[in-house]
């Protein structure tokens, strides 16, 4: 497959070019600027340089595949994480593209309560306290506008007919793969972690898995094996 990363510099990108990189699929990482060249080539990939709040209709075309795993890390939300997303949708609908893949937030479709009494939760099952940092972003009602915006980029994508999945990721970490993840239907009534890694993994079965079409899945480290998980 012809596949495109949108997001292919970021920490989540960059393990999907990793993992990408031992398959035989032909592989093109969308950046916004040229400093970002060495971080999509030095995994073999193709480069396309393109910003996701302009004209994007040209970088979608010839692709079988796009997985989308950009994001603005709080800095442009409704410009980055909606209407990017909504513009690589709109664009891969016109170019007829097969697949598309997107990273989604546990906390989608979620309240703001719900969803901080969870992160409590969590980190008290396991005789932890909540890092204060954690804790004040997820209070932040500039993170409740940034799951609203995800939420609203989810029902574009699948209004939009494309044969589409998303997984719901919990909270993201830089721990090596373990290469096992605990994989729930639609939407989780926990809290928990992945690492990058394993996100990516989870990516790459999912691609071609026909049991994966237009679903959504929440997905956290877990003991089942990611060759295992959507069957």
């Amino acid at each position: 497959m012809k596949i495109l990363i949108v997001g292919a510099s970021g920490k989540t990108g960059q393990k999907v070019l990793e993992h990408l990189a031992k398959t035989k699929h032909v592989v093109t990482g969308l950046i916004r600027n040229l400093e970002q060249i060495n971080s999509v080539k030095q995994f073999g990939a193709e480069v396309l340089l393109g910003d996701l709040e302009g004209d994007v209709n040209s970088l979608t075309k010839n692709f079988d595949a796009i997985i989308f795993v950009a994001g603005s890390r709080g800095k442009n939300v409704e410009g980055v994480d909606y209407q990017g997303l909504v513009n690589i949708v709109d664009a891969a609908v016109n170019a007829k593209v097969k697949r598309f893949l997107y990273i989604g937030s546990i906390n989608t479709g979620k309240n703001p309560q719900r969803f901080i009494q969870e992160l409590k939760e969590f980190y008290q099952k396991n005789n932890e306290i909540v890092p204060e940092g954690l804790l004040k972003a997820t209070e932040n009602p500039s993170y409740h506008t940034y799951i609203e915006m995800k939420n609203l980029a989810e029902k574009h994508l699948i209004d939009s007919g494309l044969n589409y999945t998303i997984l719901r990721a919990g909270l993201l970490t830089l721990d090596p793969g373990s290469d096992k993840v605990k994989v729930i239907s639609g939407t989780s009534n926990t809290f928990g972690k992945i690492s990058r890694d394993n996100v990516a993994h989870c990516f790459i079965e999912a691609l071609e898995n026909e049991n994966t079409y237009r679903k959504i899945y929440t997905i956290l480290d877990g003991d089942m094996k990611i060759s295992r998980c959507f069957y």
